[in-house]
């Protein structure tokens, strides 16, 4: 009997069988939200005074929650204009037509521009996010 068990056991890890059990890589947009709590550690804002940093989100919301536990003000936005309070704006996908006005509109300010369309850091934006074999990496 236990050599049965035994050769059960043996047979479902080669066969493949604990694929389900290995650890899957993070979801997309909780990576994202983790990088961007991480800015605050790393750069240094005028008049912060290490008071925790306010994240734009403008464009469509993938984040879906993602910013629970995490030390940072989310201001979410449809108009750039309304995002010129925050020391980063993350500019979603669907931005992606505007992204030419909407960096004009932030040039000059103390904002880190952060996001997710091919070639953002090419465009002008500081920070590209970009995913590669279930990580967030990025272009500067």
């Amino acid at each position: 009997m236990s050599w049965l068990l035994l050769f059960c056991v043996f047979w479902h890890f080669v066969s493949g069988g604990f694929e389900s059990y290995a650890e899957a890589p993070a979801a997309e947009y909780p990576q994202k939200a983790k990088f961007l709590a991480t800015l605050r550690d790393y750069v240094k804002w005028p008049n912060s005074d290490g008071a925790p940093i306010t994240v734009g989100i403008l464009g469509e919301d993938s984040f879906e929650g993602a910013f629970e536990n995490l030390e940072l003000n989310v201001k979410r936005a449809k108009r750039v204009e309304d995002l010129k309070d925050c020391q980063v704006v993350f500019i979603a996908k669907s931005e992606q037509v505007n992204m030419a006005a909407i960096l004009a509109e932030l040039d000059g300010k103390n904002i880190l521009t952060v996001g997710e369309s091919e070639g953002f850091a090419k465009q002008g934006g500081v920070i590209g996010l970009f995913m590669e074999s279930g990580k967030v990496r990025t272009e500067i």
